[in-house]
């Protein structure tokens, strides 16, 4: 990223609107994560598939650092309960 900015010298705030853009698709990941392992009842080569990930190692790390932030990140865990509970009250049949 460095060199990156090196070479193109894009504008400070344009960068912090990328940085803040990919943290939250990040977050938007681990939850999805979160919620399909602990939730769904699939198997991790089932969430593989669902997902359309590369490979079980990713999906597997990705919720790892999911849980970690479920038990370090107190707003994290509130999304993550948001999210279950909407799932648990729409009207979607699995």
């Amino acid at each position: 990223m460095k060199n990156g900015c090196r070479v193109s010298r894009p504008f400070p705030s344009v960068l912090g609107e990328v940085g803040r853009e990919a943290a939250r698709i990040q977050r938007g990941r681990a939850v999805l994560l979160s919620v399909a392992r602990r939730h769904s009842g699939a198997s991790l080569r089932e969430t593989v598939s669902y997902l359309g990930a590369r490979d079980p190692s990713m999906v597997s790390h990705g919720v790892r650092r999911a849980e970690s932030r479920l038990k370090e990140e107190r707003t994290f865990r509130q999304q993550v309960e948001r999210v279950v509970s909407e799932l648990v009250h729409s009207r979607i049949q699995a």
